[in-house]
């Protein structure tokens, strides 16, 4: 249902859903789900290791675009979330390879949940703009990143054995400038 929600001309959108062969649940979830016209749903070939930064690599190599982002399934993202980081990322020029939007518990589940929407709210709030301020590396976040395709490609898009890839990858893009 998000996905019908985002704020982006229709036309314009490559959306891909990544699925593992084996999951046939998750398969016949995805293949029942009402996603927009033209939704892409990928079930990877068999392969070693199955991780998330596997599966990002192939939706990297099938993405349409110029620009690739990243949302995990459970993620509820704002439905002006594209436009705001397509306009960061233009405003940004070239050197910006990626922006990422502030993660937010529902806080629905609790104590657990209250302080991971504490631990987030610090994390966008106070310590990811005072490093962006000071120009020093990020280690991105897995979700809700939107990056230029072509800085992905650069690096090598994501490491299959690494299972903090977003956070590796936060660090490869900023080495390269």
């Amino acid at each position: 249902f998000a996905m019908s929600q985002i704020d982006w001309p229709v036309e314009k959108l490559d959306i891909i859903v990544l699925l593992e062969t084996g999951d046939d649940a998750t398969i016949s979830a995805a293949r029942a789900a009402a996603f927009p016209v033209g939704t892409r749903r990928i079930v990877l070939p068999p392969g070693f290791p199955q991780t998330k930064p596997r599966a990002l690599n192939f939706g990297l190599a099938a993405a349409r675009g110029d620009f690739v982002t990243i949302y995990d399934a459970e993620d509820r993202p704002d439905p002006g979330q594209l436009r705001e980081a397509y306009a960061a990322l233009i405003a940004g020029g070239e050197g910006l390879a990626c922006v990422q939007a502030p993660l937010v518990a529902d806080g629905r589940g609790g104590w657990l949940s209250a302080n991971w929407g504490l631990e987030y709210g610090v994390q966008f709030g106070l310590t990811l703009p005072a490093l962006c301020a000071g120009r020093h590396a990020i280690a991105i976040g897995g979700t809700s990143n939107h990056f230029r395709k072509s800085a992905l490609l650069a690096a090598g898009g994501w490491d299959k054995f690494n299972m903090t890839e977003d956070a590796d990858l936060g660090l490869r893009l900023a080495r390269m400038g």
